[in-house]
């Protein structure tokens, strides 16, 4: 069980402290502190700072670590944990989240970026914020307890797909502000930063098998352009089949990258702590 702290506001809800502390000590209890899931952790004690917990002993105590790297943690996730923080006026209280809001914030969202899509080509950013503000009104349906499941469900699922599609757009606004070369040594700057954190597995490609209408198969290998190349990093595609078109934009590598990203997160969450020890 983890709960995220950006769901979670400062407040007195003893179910909410108690929630929270027992999601942080299973987490603690499943994985080693120094290991795969600091990130995790960080969240985990951020949400129940967030809930009113504010002794640095309890929260150390439940995540099984000392006092000041609970506190290092908090900091990481934007929690001044300092005794000045401590006796400064209580922040915002906790609420649960409602639908009939989440519906307001979609209506607010859909009124601002409406205008901006009543055209033939939108552009990004304004691709991207349509497909949030739905994304947003799914979200709404999804979660009201006045909903049938089995259409709350359906939007469940619409949600997703909203959000796959504005992560599309965003990552076609990213690619228009760096070059070729500059994605390239951003990968590579990504991957050193992941591997200096220690509990992070990298994907440095994959090899895919896709089937085909035509009831074939074909393989197609995503990997990066080797070193010595100006473009050395960015994602290319390969494979056998003559009519693959191997070019790839930057959108497009930006893409291939979060899918990795995605399975190398997924597997590291399986792989035991050791596999990050070096040696």
């Amino acid at each position: 069980m983890t709960i995220s702290s950006s769901a979670v506001r400062t407040g007195s809800s003893a179910v909410a402290q108690a929630a929270c502390l027992a999601a942080l000590a299973e987490l603690a209890a499943a994985h080693d502190v120094a290991g795969a899931h600091v990130a995790e952790l960080g969240e985990a004690l951020a949400a129940a700072w967030w809930t009113g917990v504010r002794d640095l002993e309890v929260l150390a105590r439940a995540a099984g670590c000392t006092a000041g790297h609970a506190r290092e943690r908090l900091a990481a996730h934007g929690v001044d944990a300092s005794r000045a923080a401590l006796n400064g006026p209580p922040g915002p209280r906790f609420a649960p989240l409602r639908a009939e809001d989440v519906h307001q914030l979609a209506q607010v969202a859909d009124a601002v970026c409406g205008p901006a899509v009543l055209v033939e080509q939108p552009g990004p950013a304004a691709e991207a914020l349509w497909q949030l503000s739905i994304g947003l009104e799914r979200l709404a349906t999804a979660i009201d307890p006045a909903s049938e499941s089995g259409h709350a469900a359906e939007m469940a699922d619409d949600l997703i797909f909203r959000l796959r599609e504005a992560l599309a757009h965003a990552q076609a606004l990213v690619a228009g502000r760096y070059s070729r070369e500059e994605l390239a040594a951003k990968a590579r700057q990504e991957d050193v930063d992941l591997f200096g954190d220690g509990g992070q597995a990298v994907a440095d490609g994959a090899t895919v098998t896709l089937s085909v209408p035509a009831a074939y198969s074909i393989t197609v290998k995503v990997a990066p352009a080797p070193d010595g190349r100006p473009d050395a990093g960015h994602l290319t595609l390969g494979g056998a089949f003559p009519l693959l078109n191997t070019a790839v934009t930057g959108a497009e590598h930006l893409q291939l990258r979060a899918a990795l990203d995605t399975i190398a997160q997924v597997v590291s969450r399986h792989l035991h702590p050791e596999a990050f020890e070096e040696g």
